[in-house]
């Protein structure tokens, strides 16, 4: 393959500043040409390691094969050093190691200027001009926790104090080797990175947490309304009722419960359709809701039948209530596709009395209603209270 140096250029005139030094070493490795030095410029990535002309390496970097990675992303390093030679040793030290290197020298950075880089680690110097490092430490591990590595001379050990009051995760005192380095910022990334994995299962625990609160949530209300209707169920009605016998109790304050029972609705469905039953019983529902004042309990007790229980009411005001949703009934007509349906309810009124038991009192009701039905529908009829 004959490549002269004008052909290499051209080919990396269409390719981005990023990848521009890795496509021309992999052209010249092509070619069979020894790999010249190549380092990072102008403040972009480094993809060949400073002073190396290991083709092997570069053939690595061109495949994107790399130990530090996660979920195929280089983990990445941000190096804030102002002194050249500093920071030309620990660029091609994090390089040889396989960390994407982002190098900042401008000591008034902002703290989101560094974020949004997303480093997994940060490395200070604090060689060179003093500039408020620990403040800018502080500022960082605040945000999202990334640990901080500090490398000082002899002469800063009286600062190192200083370095965790700041956030800051360890130190490295020159001279050091550099697998003494190489182990810290491994063992910071880890633990960096198991803090990550620790907090996305503490988010995702949450998640399912709530969901299944709201789902629980959600498969209790259902087992406590009526799904046809979205009225209480019978279950939940009792409950109130429970907790209304206690207020009694305490109170001596009165309540009523209406049971009232659509009439013919037999004739209705066989008539005319389950569907047009349903309407009908959906209808009903919302005038007894409509007509209820807002502590009173409406339910579905079974079947064509409703129940309501009022407090602070007696048998008198359950009878008012009663009578008004019998009357708007009588005066409207249910229209069904072609058909004008007359509907009407009869009710039984009952009151609680400290003589009576729950299911006495429910019974009573029954009675008043049973004796409505007999005497022709469409009407009131009230319990007495030794009923």
């Amino acid at each position: 393959m004959n490549l002269t140096w004008n052909h290499l250029i051209v080919f990396a005139y269409h390719f981005d500043a990023k990848n521009c030094d890795l496509f021309i070493a992999g052209l010249i490795m092509t070619a069979g040409l020894p790999v010249p030095l190549f380092s990072r410029g102008g403040g972009g990535k480094s993809t060949v390691a400073p002073g190396t002309s290991n083709q092997e390496r570069v053939w690595e970097e061109l495949m994107g094969f790399n130990r530090n990675t996660v979920n195929g992303t280089r983990e990445r390093i941000l190096l804030i050093d102002n002194i050249p030679e500093n920071r030309r040793l620990m660029e091609s030290m994090f390089f040889e190691e396989g960390y994407d290197i982002v190098v900042i020298n401008d000591l008034s950075i902002e703290v989101a200027d560094i974020m949004e880089k997303e480093p997994n680690l940060v490395v200070m110097d604090l060689a060179g001009p003093r500039a408020d490092y620990f403040g800018l430490c502080r500022s960082i591990s605040e945000n999202d926790g990334v640990p901080v590595i500090f490398i000082a001379d002899e002469i800063d050990r009286r600062l190192l104090p200083r370095i965790y009051e700041s956030g800051g995760a360890d130190y490295v005192l020159r001279p050091f080797p550099d697998m003494v380095l190489k182990a810290r910022i491994e063992t910071w990334i880890e633990l960096k990175r198991m803090a990550d994995t620790l907090m996305n299962m503490d988010r995702l625990l949450k998640e399912k947490d709530a969901k299944i609160k709201y789902l629980t949530g959600e498969v209790g209300e259902k087992e406590r309304k009526d799904l046809l209707t979205g009225l209480s169920n019978r279950k939940e009605f009792i409950e109130k009722l429970e907790t209304e016998v206690i207020r009694f109790q305490r109170s001596d304050i009165p309540f009523a419960l209406v049971l009232c029972d659509m009439d013919d609705f037999k004739k209705i469905n066989e008539g005319y359709g389950y569907d047009c039953g349903d309407f009908v019983l959906i209808y009903v529902a919302d005038l007894l809701v409509s007509n209820a004042r807002k502590q009173d309990i409406t339910a579905r007790w079974e079947g064509e039948r409703f129940v309501l229980l009022l407090p602070e009411t007696d048998l008198a005001g359950g009878k008012m209530l009663a009578e008004k949703v019998r009357k708007e009934l009588n005066g409207r007509t249910f229209h069904y596709r072609q058909f004008q349906l007359p509907i009407s309810m009869t009710f039984g009124v009952t009151v609680f009395s400290e003589s009576k038991t729950i299911e006495q009192l429910i019974k009573s009701a029954e009675i008043a209603l049973d004796k409505g039905k007999r005497l022709g529908k469409n009407s009131v009829v009230l319990s007495t209270v030794s009923s």
